[in-house]
């Protein structure tokens, strides 16, 4: 919150062990701003969860998931993220950290060794390609933090105008809130300030939860993966 007072009082609240509710929806009537903020967090949040218990349910009956994602104000993005040009040699650590996490989410029924061989595959491709000088964005929090990446680089000096996603994605808990579109727009826009052409995504990159974001995006699928025109 950019509203110290607001902040406190709502802290206070929280700690107080009584009355919660009712005092919570008492001080927000008091900050119109924070009130309007925290009905679109909470709605959105809902939405989320509620899509992914139906989907779950949808799993299990053998249908297709749906694709729902809820509208998001992109001015609330900003109130409580920041966004940053990558930097190697201050994110490349956290990106590597996050990179472990995330395969042992999406491979959590494989075995340890496997797992980590995946890891140690991505690591090594990351490390490659940053040697050629990545680019892309980090978002983090305003408790500072990391709450996701993107980055993409140059395939061969032969290919300047062809650009290979080397990193995306972002933590389960800032999850539906709209960070991944806002940093994929912001990548793809600066690859064409930079008269880049085209951005290929490989397999080994793509996971489910992505799909449908890269195809409203303007994506399409290829026989190893998914490529946008720039």
């Amino acid at each position: 919150l950019h509203t110290p007072i607001a902040y406190d009082e709502l802290q206070s609240v929280l700690h107080s062990g009584r009355g919660v509710f009712r005092n919570f929806r008492d001080v927000l009537k008091k900050f119109p701003e924070v009130d309007k903020k925290w009905h679109s967090y909470k709605n959105k949040y809902m939405s989320v969860y509620v899509n992914n218990w139906y989907n779950s349910l949808r799993e299990i009956w053998g249908l297709e998931k749906l694709d729902q994602v809820p509208e998001v104000d992109e001015s609330l993005i900003y109130d409580d993220f920041s966004f940053f040009q990558y930097d190697s040699a201050r994110d490349k650590h956290l990106i590597l950290q996050l990179l472990n996490a995330i395969v042992n989410e999406v491979m959590q029924y494989r075995p340890e060794e496997i797992r980590q061989a995946c890891f140690d595959m991505w690591k090594n491709r990351f490390n490659e390609f940053d040697s050629t000088k990545q680019v892309g964005f980090i978002c983090k929090s305003l408790a500072d933090e990391f709450a996701g990446c993107i980055t993409a680089s140059e395939i061969t000096k032969n290919h300047e105008k062809t650009m290979i996603l080397t990193s995306f994605f972002v933590p389960e808990k800032f999850r539906g809130l709209g960070i991944g579109s806002e940093m994929l727009s912001s990548c793809l826009a600066s690859l064409k300030k930079n008269q880049k052409e085209w951005l290929i995504i490989p397999n080994i990159n793509i996971t489910e939860i992505l799909k449908p974001l890269l195809l409203r995006t303007g994506f399409e699928e290829m026989e190893s993966g998914y490529l946008v025109k720039i």
